[in-house]
């Protein structure tokens, strides 16, 4: 698979793609609203991310359309724009990444100037390490909203990509039956120590996900993540 930006491909690109061999594919959307699109210079047309997801997804590949949530000044209003327009794309997986302003960055200088917002040594890795480790983390919040109903909608669409039945390949539950893989391999991989270590992270994550997606009826019902 592959990450890709919208407005790259075309129907016969995705079609030689998959005869390629071609599985999955990412696009990093960020927003639904074309004024945020603007503001972060992401420079893509989101009117033509249907239509695209669309030839993916009859093409046979798994797709993860990527949202970032948690802009600075971003409202509950643009965040209810960004979860109808991610629910409109009939995506296999939607990721909704909360905001980490990375060092260096214009949203980073913004918050050190406009927030006070320095970061903590934790995290002061590189920009790479912070992607991996911080999109599921308030680090800090540059948004108009709480920092639960960033966790509630980030952890919502986590277990709609989990418990979907049509995430992997139409593979009923494959989510779940890669994560079961998953941890079989683990066994053989790294031992019974690094299995027990996998598997309690694995548990903590899954409550987690649970728990932020099931206990806010309030938060769900607000941004209509049904």
């Amino acid at each position: 698979g592959c990450q890709m930006r919208l407005g790259v491909l075309n129907e016969d690109d995705v079609k030689l793609m998959y005869k390629a061999g071609c599985r999955w594919i990412l696009f990093g959307i960020e927003s639904g609203n074309p004024e945020r699109i603007k503001t972060i210079k992401k420079n893509i047309a989101i009117s033509i991310a249907k239509e695209t997801i669309a030839w993916c997804e009859n093409a046979g590949m798994t797709v993860q359309a990527s949202f970032i949530i948690g802009f600075p000044e971003e409202t509950e209003e643009e965040l209810r724009e960004t979860v109808r327009f991610a629910k409109s794309l009939n995506s296999s997986i939607i990721n909704m990444n909360i905001l980490t302003p990375l060092p260096n960055s214009e949203i980073y200088l913004y918050a050190n100037e406009k927030k006070n917002f320095f970061f903590p040594d934790s995290l002061r890795k590189t920009a790479m390490e912070i992607e991996q480790n911080a999109t599921d983390k308030v680090v800090v919040n540059l948004s108009d909203v709480d920092d639960v109903d960033l966790k509630v909608i980030h952890y919502y669409f986590h277990w709609q990509s989990f418990a979907g039945k049509g995430t992997v390949r139409n593979d009923s539950y494959g989510i779940i039956k890669k994560l079961a893989r998953d941890t079989f391999n683990r066994i053989f991989k790294h031992g019974i120590k690094g299995f027990f270590y996998g598997t309690f992270s694995s548990a903590k994550q899954f409550l987690t996900v649970f728990y932020y997606s099931h206990f806010f009826p309030g938060i769900v019902k607000k941004y209509n993540l049904k």
